[in-house]
């Protein structure tokens, strides 16, 4: 058996030798590569560590430089004559002049353009009284637009102090008995006879308010404020509405609405009586329990005397907080 058995000479085993050495030094090499490549990884991650701080350092550094820089840039561009105003647009004013307009923002003509700063300026404007919202905008190198919207005055509020009120009624500034124009009609109050009155959750303020800036609109349309112009309207919590015209001459009494009726009743009188050549001094509408009749007056008791430049009565207490 054993003669059959083929026996390895000396090269066979030479050759297998030389084979396992041969995979044990690719062993090694792959085993060195890795090491290698581990090593440069290792590296790498370091490196990047470092370069990251680095980084950090150095954007620290130019941020703690930066704000000098933009200083001297703002200071160079301020005194560069390339960014002085020389273009300024002022649009939407008509009870304040351009020249009070650009002196309330702090804008003049010539100023570096880098020293408008557009919501200070704003701001500036809008605390003016005749002044609702303002908005200012630079274009750069020279140029800055203001653009405001006013108030617009359509009335008088008259008790211990006058108040100029918008369309919707709201109180926006505060004049003198000098400055009461006399283009505007004055919204007063009756003396208070009955104080306890006022104190009517029916009579709330403010829609006593509205409802008198109405007939304002409602007189002037009909053309009434064409042959008897209006001075006043009084307002009183139990006598309503009472408008008085001709500087005080003629006293029309319409109490509480509903007053379409009573201005058709009050074109009729006032036709009827100019037909006359009469010049009535009352007319009373204010009938709530025979309100189809009309009463005229020759004489008027409660004629107002120096209409605009009276006294006139206080707001009923509480009623303060309608006033800015």
């Amino acid at each position: 058996l054993f003669e059959t058995l083929p026996t390895p000479g000396n090269e066979d085993l030479d050759r297998d030798f030389t084979q396992k050495k041969a995979v044990r030094r690719s062993r090694k090499a792959k085993l060195r590569k890795a090491r290698s490549q581990a090593t440069k990884l290792n590296m790498s991650n370091r490196l990047s560590t470092v370069l990251q701080g680095f980084t950090y350092l150095v954007i620290v550094a130019l941020i703690a430089t930066l704000p000098p820089a933009v200083y001297k840039l703002i200071i160079f561009a301020s005194a560069s004559s390339h960014f002085a105003l020389t273009d300024i647009s002022v649009s939407g004013n008509s009870e304040l002049s351009r020249a009070d307009i650009l002196e309330t923002a702090g804008i003049a003509q010539g100023m570096s353009t880098m020293d408008i700063d557009e919501e200070e300026m704003s701001e500036r404007l809008v605390k003016n009284e005749w002044i609702r919202t303002a908005l200012v905008k630079k274009s750069l190198p020279s140029s800055v637009s203001i653009s405001v919207v006013e108030y617009e005055a359509r009335a008088v509020l008259a008790s211990k102090e006058l108040w100029l009120l918008d369309p919707s009624g709201i109180p926006f500034r505060s004049i003198s008995t000098a400055e009461l124009p006399e283009n505007l009609p004055i919204l007063s109050f009756a003396s208070l006879e009955k104080p306890g009155d006022f104190n009517s959750p029916l009579f709330e303020l403010d829609s006593m308010i509205a409802q008198a800036l109405s007939l304002v609109d409602e007189y002037s349309l009909a053309g009434f404020n064409l042959t008897h112009p209006l001075d006043e309207i009084s307002i009183s919590p139990w006598a309503g509405f009472s408008i008085w015209a001709d500087q005080g001459e003629l006293a029309i009494r319409l109490g509480f609405g509903p007053f379409d009726e009573k201005w058709k009743k009050l074109r009729t009188v006032l036709q009827d009586l100019k037909a006359r050549e009469a010049r009535p001094k009352e007319i009373l509408l204010d009938s709530q329990n025979q309100p189809w009749k009309v009463a005229v007056s020759a004489t008027n008791f409660g004629r107002i005397k120096k209409i605009r430049t009276r006294e006139f009565a206080p707001l009923p207490a509480g009623w303060e907080r309608v006033l800015p």
